[in-house]
């Protein structure tokens, strides 16, 4: 392990995984079809459940007394202790608006899903119905597999 995956390791909550761990199973460790937090956000290859994310967004906000708007602007007031989660190569990228949307997307969707395991809430039959209508059986197991990842794990 390299002084600076070390380093990085105890700095950050959510780490990523350390080169030498990669070198021969590097597919074990980055998601199929959906990702949470900056690490793989934007790959094309990630986009299938992306579009979904404003959905369970909508979903949760209805589900509320609350606004989009105030959401995001409780995810803003903790906007660098989130960011500091995380690798500053890739938060710094990303304007405090946008990574303060992506990760009220990515945290709705993790909430939608443990409202469906858990049978938590009255509509969780309509949200279980939901999304394996929009992303299927298949899409919405690949879906809950990727949660558990390690990078995975930022929302």
């Amino acid at each position: 392990m390299s002084r600076q995956d070390n380093e990085d390791m105890h700095q950050r909550i959510i780490p990523k995984i350390p080169s030498f761990m990669r070198l021969k199973k590097s597919d074990e460790y980055d998601p199929k079809v959906m990702s949470l937090g900056p690490y793989h956000h934007g790959k094309k290859e990630l986009e299938f459940v992306e579009d979904f994310k404003p959905k369970a967004l909508q979903m949760f906000i209805e589900g509320s007394d609350k606004d989009y708007d105030f959401f995001l602007e409780k995810i803003l007031e903790e906007i660098e202790r989130a960011k500091s989660c995380y690798l500053e190569e890739f938060t710094s990228k990303y304007h405090d608006c946008d990574f303060a949307r992506m990760m009220l997307l990515d945290a709705c969707f993790v909430l939608m899903d443990i409202e469906i395991v858990t049978e938590f809430s009255k509509s969780w039959e309509k949200k279980c119905s939901f999304t394996k209508e929009h992303l299927g059986v298949a899409g919405y197991c690949a879906a809950v597999h990727d949660l558990y990842l390690l990078e995975n794990q930022g929302a």
